[in-house]
């Protein structure tokens, strides 16, 4: 099995969308399930890669999985923290350590980028996978708060 890690470029937009779907009814709670949202929303942060950086794993030149995050300032970590906003791995590919060697390579560059911290949350009924980013060396630090608004 060869698995290579590298950033997303522009022409991954669309297979992106694609992965995203894997998130199921989650994705389409919040895009409205608009492909054309999802690959707009990505074109804009194509455009702030100091901020917004997504990898993409391909296995055996396929699409396996992405990881997703957001770097950002705070008054309380000089560096500042990175955010992993979405990890996901296709069905077919799970369980091969896809998604660790992801997390591993987003944290790598976390680093390089000189934050200090790298967060990840998941939903409250997601036991499989705060299970996986326990398993990975994550500890429950904070108690996240969210309220959606409207739309």
């Amino acid at each position: 099995m060869e698995v290579k890690i590298r950033p997303a470029v522009v022409g991954d937009i669309p297979a992106i969308s694609k992965l995203l779907s894997e998130l199921g009814e989650i994705m389409h709670n919040l895009t409205g399930g608009s492909r054309i949202n999802i690959e707009n929303t990505l074109r804009k942060m194509f455009q702030i890669p100091e901020i917004y950086y997504t990898i993409i794993a391909e296995r055996n030149g396929a699409y396996a999985g992405l990881c997703s995050a957001v770097f950002y300032k705070t008054l309380l970590h000089k560096g500042g923290t990175a955010l992993i906003n979405e990890l996901v791995v296709k069905k077919e590919y799970r369980n091969e350590g896809i998604g660790r060697m992801l997390v591993e390579n987003m944290i790598m560059e976390a680093r390089k980028r000189g934050m200090d911290e790298i967060e990840v949350g998941t939903e409250k009924s997601n036991i499989k996978a705060a299970g996986f980013y326990k398993k990975i060396g994550f500890d429950m630090e904070y108690i996240l708060f969210g309220k959606e608004f409207g739309r």
